[in-house]
């Protein structure tokens, strides 16, 4: 298997049809607007551009995904080659989008969006090409969700193109809920009472690599959301909340109570993601910290048979986390822009669309929200509910190091105050060096 769980997946305020295929509705700013479903059949008979060549380089999770959507595009377009190249970030490195961009090796491609780990530092390079013609030219603004142009958005222009939205959870096999009598917990007592039952079962009762890219974080993640509520994570990056504060405190302990009491994979500190994702799927352990990503891949191997919840944490009840990512941008040595944007209008208007949508993944578009699975009709993307910021690519690479390596600290027995300490430390000197915009209150 690949790391295909190392890439974040997203997913967009995503269309819901209830019981009529005749109109769709997306939910935006928590109010239902009607859209055309012909809208994306109709932009693969008016293609701009028909011959060409795109080198596309993308991260080996949603790739897989892609292969397919490459293939259609191909049938469709046969005047306009694709060269897919899926890029592994556990062996290449977080910076591998900016190595093949200066190695002039792309015509396309996906970098985490919209974040000052990954955008911001691309754009002082001044290595983007803005794509504010190509939203115009194909109408982009018609089909995605306003919010996530926004984020992607720096000074009136628009740079990159998310495809997904990413929501972090716990995924689970519903029959193995039902195994034990269990239901989604809603507070932390129902929680820790639900792994202890897998515990009994010889079950792991939750597994989640820290080894590489470590995903403790997007547990952490959960947990802040549900103790701070949704607008808690979001003051730490755009206003004057600070790492020390009771809610990040508060969830990182409850990490390390869960590990102590054989509730969380014993292995976490020395296997990778792709390691606990394996060890889900094969049916050793219960639960599995992940995320939207993963949809497609649970499809895959679990038809019908799982769904993800979000974590209650101490004293709170569960709150989701949801970003953007995975987002598409064309080089400014990009040998053939307008065959990538035609590309990218595929994505989000026209088959592709269907195609990453049919394989369970969340969409930042509107077209075929009719074909969206059971598991995403329930999540905030669609409903409309309050959802806490994903932090993860928000945070500069100082800051993200010191948050994501530092729960690793904590579960080897640092001091949770003290990791709280070094990391709202590291942060305040990103934020004099001027690591994070000036204006990023805009775009939150």
């Amino acid at each position: 298997m690949d790391d295909r769980m190392m890439s974040r997946r997203a997913s967009r305020r995503a269309v819901v049809s209830r019981g009529s295929t005749a109109a769709l509705a997306v939910a935006i700013g928590g109010r239902l607007a009607p859209v055309d479903p012909l809208t994306a059949a109709a932009q693969d008979a008016t293609p701009q551009v028909s011959t060409g060549a795109i080198r596309l380089r993308m991260e080996t999770g949603p790739g897989k995904d892609f292969e397919q959507v490459v293939a259609a595009f191909t049938e469709a377009f046969p005047g306009i080659s694709v060269e897919l190249t899926q890029i592994d970030p556990a062996s290449a490195g977080a910076q591998w989008a900016r190595l093949a961009i200066d190695s002039g090796l792309a015509d396309l491609i996906s970098i985490e969006n919209p974040k000052f780990l990954f955008l911001d530092p691309m754009l002082r390079a001044g290595v983007l090409s803005p794509l504010d013609e190509y939203a115009a030219q194909y109408g982009w603004a018609e089909v995605m969700v306003p919010a996530a142009l926004q984020r992607s958005s720096r000074q009136g222009q628009l740079w990159t193109l998310p495809l997904y939205y990413e929501l972090t959870g716990v995924v689970y096999r519903k029959s193995v809920l039902d195994s034990v009598g269990g239901a989604v917990p809603t507070t932390w007592e129902e929680f820790v009472e639900l792994l202890t039952a897998f515990q009994d079962q010889g079950l792991v009762p939750l597994t989640v690599g820290h080894r590489g890219f470590s995903q403790v974080q997007m547990l952490h993640n959960q947990l802040w959301a549900s103790i701070g509520g949704p607008d808690g994570i979001g003051t730490l990056i755009f206003g004057d909340g600070k790492w020390t504060d009771p809610a990040p405190v508060n969830a990182a302990q409850a990490i390390v109570d869960l590990y102590n009491q054989g509730l969380l994979d014993k292995d976490t500190l020395s296997i990778t993601q792709d390691d606990a994702a394996e060890r889900f799927l094969g049916g050793e352990a219960a639960m599995h910290v992940s995320g939207t990503w993963f949809y497609s891949e649970m499809e895959r191997n679990f038809p019908g048979d799982w769904d993800m919840m979000t974590v209650p944490g101490p004293g709170a009840a569960p709150v989701w986390c949801t970003g953007e990512t995975e987002a598409m941008s064309i080089p400014t040595n990009s040998q053939d822009p307008a065959a990538a944007a035609q590309f990218l209008d595929y994505c989000v208007s026209g088959n592709g669309a269907r195609i990453l949508r049919e394989l369970g993944n969340v969409l930042a578009t509107t077209a075929y929200g009719d074909l969206a699975i059971p598991q995403v009709q329930h999540l905030p993307v669609v409903t409309g509910e309050p959802s806490a910021l994903l932090i993860f690519g928000w945070l500069p690479q100082e800051t993200q190091d010191a948050w994501q390596q530092g729960l690793g600290g904590i579960l080897q027995g640092v001091p949770v105050e003290e990791w709280a300490a070094d990391v709202q430390q590291v942060w305040e000197q990103n934020v004099e060096n001027g690591d994070v915009p000036e204006d990023r209150a805009s775009i939150q």
